[in-house]
């Protein structure tokens, strides 16, 4: 009797400690620049304020992958109209691009006093490590074209 407690006691510890290596394998694991909670101000202009977050996410345990740069704007006046204003975020494999897309927001930047969009490239299935999130900014006001590139998330 008292062996088949002590089995019984040795297989829950091996499954319990199997499920905790899975569940840890299985993390879904989000990285952003500056971090997963704030944006970082890269243009500001006569009454408007732009903010990026760049990040990456994957999604365990298939090791599905994706970017995004989420974008937030805020308005005191209409003073400064945008002829474009242009995201791209850009899923990279060690500095590779895999996949990129770009969005265009002047149209809702012109409109809303305030506002948030996210550009987000698909989904892609990998089982490889060193994944990040990158975009880029282009905006266009008056006849001054602008161009910058936005800092990359940490890899997943």
């Amino acid at each position: 009797m008292r062996t088949r407690r002590i089995a019984i006691a040795v297989a829950a510890a091996l499954v319990a400690g199997l499920l905790a290596s899975h569940d840890a394998e299985a993390q879904t694991v989000q990285r952003c620049t500056p971090t997963n909670t704030t944006h970082t101000v890269f243009v500001r202009l006569p009454g408007v304020r732009v903010a990026h977050q760049t990040c990456v996410i994957r999604f365990a345990p298939v090791g599905r992958v994706k970017a995004w740069v989420h974008t937030t704007w805020r308005r005191t006046s209409f003073r400064t109209r945008f002829r474009r204003y242009t995201v791209q975020a850009r899923l990279e494999l060690r500095d590779v691009d895999v996949t990129s897309l770009r969005c265009r927001y002047a149209r809702d930047m012109n409109r809303l006093a305030r506002g948030q969009r996210t550009c987000e490239t698909t989904l892609h299935v990998s089982q490889a490590h060193g994944w990040t999130g990158d975009g880029r900014i282009a905006y266009r006001v008056g006849n001054r074209r602008t161009a910058r590139g936005l800092p990359g998330s940490p890899s997943v």
